[in-house]
C-alpha cells in the first residue's frame, strides 16, 4: 500500500514516471523530506533503463509549488543560526540544478501556484506547460531575499526589462504571460489537463500530447513592453523609483507600492544581480549554473541580516504585513554592503 502520508508520491505508466507533489496543506512547498524524496526518485529514474521521461506535476489545483516552506526555514534561522539554514538552501539548489542537466526529458505541470522554489522545480524543465489557473512569480525580495532558485537566469533572459520589473516587485504572472516572458512553454486549458495526462500515460509524445490540448490564443500583454523598459532602464534603483514617481499609468503606481513595501537591502541586491546575470547573454551555455552559484552566495550574505527572519514573521507566521526592515529606504544600504553580499564576479 503507498504511504498516504509522504510528501511525494511516485507511479510508472509505461516508460514514464509521474511525480506528484503532496503536500496540499502547505501548497506543496519544498521541504527536506520532500526534497529528498525527489532527490531520491529521480536517482532511480535515472538509473532505470526502461523510464525515459519524468513527469512532475501538484496534487492540488491550488498549487504546482509554492516555494520553500518558509515557516521551517524561519526555524531553523532561529535555532540554527545562518550558516544552517543557507545548507539547507544549498541541498535544495542542488536538486534544482539536477532537474536542469537531468539525463531524460522533464515535463512539468505547473498548474496553480508556482513561485520561489516551485519555479525552481519547473521552471528549468524540458518541456514546461501552465494553465489559466497558474500564478509564477519570484517574490523573494518581499521576504528580504533575492530572487533564487535559478530563477535570477530566467529573468535576466525574459525579453527586455520585463523580468526586471518582477524581480523588483514580485509580480505574477498568469499562464500566457509566463510563456510570454520564457518561464514556460505551452499554455495548456485546465479542463484538458486529464486528456494531456492519459496521453502521456499511454505513450504519446508531448508534442502529440499537447497537439489536442494546447491553447495557443495570445493574451495581450499589460503594461506594453515599451512603456515598462522606458521606466525600468534606469542606470540604478533610486532612477527606476523617480520614474515611477512621476509616471501616471495606474500599473506605475501599483508597482511603486510593491517595491516601497520590499526589503530595500533585497532590492538593491536585486538590481545589481539581474544586471550582472543579464550581461552573460541569453545563449551563453553555463548561465544557469552561473546564475545558481551567484544565487547561493547571495542568499547566504543576505541570511546575515535579519530582514529575511522579519519578512518571514510579516506575511506568514504574523500576517501583519509591516516589516520593520533594517534600512529605511534603498539609498540608506550601504554600497559596500552590496557589493559583499553579491561576492566576486
Amino acid at each position: 500500500m503507498p504511504d498516504e502520508s509522504a510528501p511525494l508520491h511516485v507511479s510508472i505508466h509505461g516508460q514514464t514516471a509521474f511525480l506528484t507533489l503532496d503536500r496540499p496543506k502547505a501548497l506543496n512547498a519544498i521541504d527536506l523530506a520532500l526534497a529528498d524524496a525527489l532527490d531520491q526518485t529521480l536517482t532511480r529514474c535515472e538509473t532505470d533503463p526502461a523510464i525515459t521521461r519524468v513527469v512532475l506535476a501538484g496534487s492540488t489545483p491550488r498549487a504546482f509549488c509554492a516555494g520553500g516552506d518558509l515557516r521551517a526555514l524561519h526555524k531553523r534561522l532561529m535555532a540554527e543560526g545562518p550558516d544552517a539554514t543557507a545548507g539547507q538552501f544549498g541541498r535544495v539548489y542542488d536538486l534544482f540544478a539536477r532537474i536542469a542537466h537531468f539525463r531524460i526529458p522533464v515535463i512539468a505541470v505547473m498548474d496553480g501556484i508556482a513561485m520561489g522554489g516551485g519555479i525552481g522545480l519547473g521552471g528549468h524543465a524540458t518541456h514546461r506547460i501552465v494553465t489559466e489557473r497558474s500564478a509564477l512569480a519570484m517574490p523573494e525580495v518581499l521576504i528580504g531575499l533575492t530572487p533564487d532558485a535559478g530563477g535570477s537566469w530566467l529573468l535576466a533572459c525574459a525579453p527586455g526589462f520585463a523580468g526586471l520589473r518582477l524581480a523588483l516587485t514580485g509580480g505574477r504572472m498568469n499562464g500566457a504571460q509566463a510563456v510570454a516572458n520564457g518561464f514556460a512553454d505551452h499554455l495548456v486549458d485546465s479542463p484538458m489537463l486529464p486528456a494531456l495526462i492519459s496521453a502521456l500515460e499511454h505513450g504519446k509524445t508531448v508534442q502529440e500530447a499537447l497537439l489536442a490540448c494546447e491553447n495557443a490564443r495570445p493574451e495581450a500583454q499589460t503594461p506594453e513592453p515599451e512603456a515598462v523598459d522606458a521606466v525600468y532602464a534606469a542606470p540604478d534603483l533610486t532612477g527606476v523609483l523617480d520614474r515611477l514617481r512621476n509616471h501616471s499609468a495606474a500599473w506605475a503606481r501599483e508597482d511603486l507600492a510593491e517595491i516601497e513595501g520590499a526589503s530595500p537591502l533585497a532590492l538593491r541586491v536585486t538590481f545589481a544581480a539581474w544586471h550582472r546575470v543579464r550581461a552573460l547573454g541569453a545563449d551563453c551555455a553555463e548561465g544557469f549554473d552561473r546564475a545558481l552559484a551567484w544565487e547561493r552566495t547571495m542568499i547566504a550574505g543576505l541570511l546575515h541580516h535579519p530582514d529575511f527572519a522579519e519578512g518571514v514573521r510579516a506575511r506568514v507566521i504574523d500576517k501583519d504585513r509591516a516589516p520593520k526592515w533594517q534600512w529605511a529606504s534603498s539609498d540608506a544600504v550601504p554600497d559596500a554592503l552590496v557589493a559583499s553580499i553579491l561576492g566576486a564576479t
